[in-house]
């Protein structure tokens, strides 16, 4: 069964110009199709979204939303800010989305929805320094030919 965290900086809405239509036409229409959500950040951000919003109850009514604990993402998220700082120094500009990180690690759900470019920069420059095991090797999806190659797997 696919699952995929979806950053929540992509347009949700057709109408919307970075919209990826490919993801969201399978993840309606094949139930076997997963979202997992969690911790504070992605909480707080989500508040913000109505639509967003609505998205993840409907995928909750559909069983297509996986809940990971909130306590567990955000000490993941601590912990990898904290390795950072005792590694590198200072968390590179480009690393503003460790909680996304934090939930492939928690999760084992490496698939990342995104379109934020500076993504795959961050887990290339941190990933060698801070250690495999706090920097999970996710795949940054911006497109429909990595989307699909992630459905091969």
């Amino acid at each position: 069964m696919p699952k995929y965290i979806l950053d929540t900086c992509v347009d949700i809405e057709p109408t919307q110009s970075n919209f990826p239509k490919y993801f969201f036409a399978d993840l309606h229409a094949n139930t076997r199709v997963k979202l997992v959500f969690g911790g504070t950040t992605a909480i707080n951000e989500v508040r913000k979204k109505a639509k967003l919003r609505e998205l993840l109850n409907n995928l909750r009514d559909r069983n297509q939303l996986i809940t990971v604990c909130t306590e567990k993402v955000d000490t993941a998220e601590a912990t990898i800010e904290e390795r950072i700082k005792d590694i590198i120094g200072q968390t590179p500009p480009e690393c503003d989305d460790l909680h996304v990180f934090a939930l492939a690690k928690v999760s084992g759900c490496l698939n990342v929805i995104t379109r934020d470019n500076r993504m795959a920069a961050c887990r290339k420059n941190i990933r060698s320094r801070i250690g495999h095991e706090y920097c999970p090797d996710i795949i940054v999806i911006q497109n429909e030919n990595v989307y699909k190659r992630t459905k091969q797997d």
